[in-house]
This record gives C-alpha cells, sequence and structure tokens, in this order.
C-alpha cells in the first residue's frame, strides 16, 4: 500500500468477503510502503482480526515491499496483490483451488485486458513483456505481473537470492512448475497509478540487469565493431594522405568521433549498472527496514 486512503478500506471489505468465503485459515499481511496520508488509520478503523500491518520505515518500492511482505507471511500458500483493487480478489478462490488440486508450485495470475488505460501505458506495458523475453530468454506472459500465488517451499527457494528480486521475472526464470489464469483488471477503487515511465523503465533495466547479461556481451561486440571501424578508417586515412598529402573531411571526422564517444560512455553505463549491483549486494545493507507492526491481538510492537 502507498496512500491508498481512499481506497483501502473497500479493498480490505472485498478480500476480507473472498477469504472468509473460502473456508480455510489465512493471515492477510498489509505493507505499508511508507504511506504519508491516513491509510493506517483507515485499516485500523476496519477491525479485522486476520490482519497485520506492517509499516516500513519509508518507501522502498513495489518490488522491495512485496519482498517485506512475504519474509513475515507464515502460509503455506501465499498471494501477492496490489491493494489498488485492480488485482480482483474474486479471483483468489480459482487460484487456492489449482494449487489444492495439483502439485503446482505458482499460479499465475494474467492480466488480459488494460481497460482506459493511456496508450502510451498500454504500448510500454506491452514492449515490455517482449523485450524481458527478447533480451533475457525468461518465459514471461504479456500481462503476468505480480497477482500470483506461490507455495512456501518454492519461496524458501528464492530467499537465498541475494539483491534485488524482481519476482515477476524470477519466478519464471527458475522453472517452477506453473499454471497461468486469465483475469480482467478491475478498476481502481479511487486515485490513479503511480507507476509512470520512470517506473516503466526503471523496471525494465533492473529486470534485464538482473536476469541477463547480454548487455555486456552487447559492450564486448559493440567494442568489436568500432574496432575494426577505427582500422578502416585509418586505412582510408592513410590512402588519402599518401595521395593527396592532405587530410579532408572534418565532419565525417566529427562524427566518427562523437559516435565512438557516445558508444563509450554507453559502454560505461552497462558496465557500471553491473558493478552497481555488485556493489550493493557486497555492502548488504538491510533492503527495508519494518518500524513497527500493529494488529489486533496485541497492542503496537517494534
Amino acid at each position: 500500500m502507498f496512500n491508498e486512503e481512499a481506497g483501502i478500506g473497500v479493498f480490505c471489505s472485498q478480500l476480507r468477503g473472498e477469504l472468509d468465503a473460502l473456508g480455510l485459515p489465512y493471515e492477510v499481511v498489509l505493507v505499508d510502503d511508507g504511506s504519508s496520508d491516513r491509510t493506517i488509520e483507515v485499516i485500523q478503523q476496519e477491525q479485522w482480526p486476520s490482519a497485520k500491518v506492517v509499516i516500513l520505515t519509508r518507501n522502498v518500492g513495489h518490488q522491495r515491499a512485496l519482498e517485506a511482505g512475504i519474509a513475515l507471511a507464515r502460509g503455506e500458500l501465499v498471494v501477492t496483490m496490489d491493494s489498488d483493487g485492480q488485482h480482483p480478489p474474486s479471483v483468489l478462490n480459482e487460484m487456492v483451488s489449482l494449487a489444492q488440486d495439483s502439485s503446482v508450485d505458482v499460479v499465475y495470475a494474467r492480466r488480459t485486458e488494460r481497460g482506459k488505460e493511456g496508450l502510451v501505458r498500454k504500448v510500454t506495458a506491452t514492449a515490455y513483456y517482449r523485450i524481458m523475453r527478447l533480451v533475457t530468454g525468461v518465459p514471461i506472459s504479456d500481462g503476468q505481473a505480480d497477482f500470483r500465488l506461490v507455495r512456501r517451499s518454492a519461496l524458501q527457494t528464492i530467499s537465498a537470492v541475494q539483491g534485488d528480486k524482481t519476482m515477476r521475472m524470477l519466478l519464471p526464470y527458475l522453472g517452477f512448475k506453473s499454471v497461468t489464469i486469465d483475469y480482467v483488471a478491475a478498476p481502481r477503487i479511487s486515485g490513479h497509478s503511480r507507476f509512470g515511465l520512470r517506473r516503466q523503465v526503471g523496471l525494465a533495466v533492473d529486470s534485464v540487469i538482473n536476469f541477463s547479461s547480454r548487455p555486456l556481451r552487447f559492450v564486448a561486440l559493440m567494442a568489436l565493431i568500432l574496432a575494426m571501424s577505427a582500422l578502416v578508417w585509418l586505412g582510408l586515412v592513410l590512402v588519402t594522405w599518401w595521395r593527396a598529402r592532405a587530410i579532408v573531411g572534418w565532419t565525417s571526422v566529427m562524427t566518427a568521433v562523437l559516435f565512438v564517444g557516445a558508444m563509450t560512455l554507453l559502454a560505461l553505463a552497462i558496465v557500471g549498472s553491473y558493478l552497481a549491483r555488485i556493489y550493493d549486494i557486497v555492502k548488504a545493507h538491510p533492503r527495508t527496514v519494518v518500524a513497527r507492526t500493529l494488529d489486533y491481538q496485541q497492542d503496537t510492537s517494534e
């Protein structure tokens, strides 16, 4: 949750109704990702004994907030979902039934329609999945985001993975046995999406760097091509000097210099991104810090 004051009460009511109808013991871990509005106060008014609110010290982003919730979840089957209402709780019954009736480790919920989203959002979302399949080779389906059911044994396996865990990529990358169900996203209960273009680009970059070394191989290929081009260019310069005793074409020279400089900076940026990931892992800083937890069986605890 992040600043969901206007809609979190409705979401909790919908979710509680669906979970109670399952007839199974359950718990709900609501992760507050540094909200600055009255989200927490609204949840406390719900008086939901099966719910626990985990309040992070600051906004750490969607993926790390998911990790914080998963780390505290105790169930054999764990479902991750957003609190804006677009992940309909009505799908939970089918997800749990599939997990109980088969030996699957993961039940993916795949979004089939993007509703009233703008053209740019639809195009970038489609492009993300296609680029990920092309660059990383991970078999991620279009619309397969962060609404899923995961068995405890699979979660224990991925807990050993260090660094950023882009769950939508990590689970299919590891090849857990899975099934996929389709759903139609419900309209947001309130407000608007905060997952803008900048965050979409950031997610794409993280996904590529965390699950593929192809960008590094691209750097090596680019260096080889530029080196060969430089040798050809040097040959042309020497021939021109030998015949005319003069070097002409400063425009082409500057173009070559600027092109090579741009490619060099791009290569440094790619290599630097991988080094930054290694640096973050080596530092071993806590990925999230829980300020406090709230539930209805006990008072506020640190």
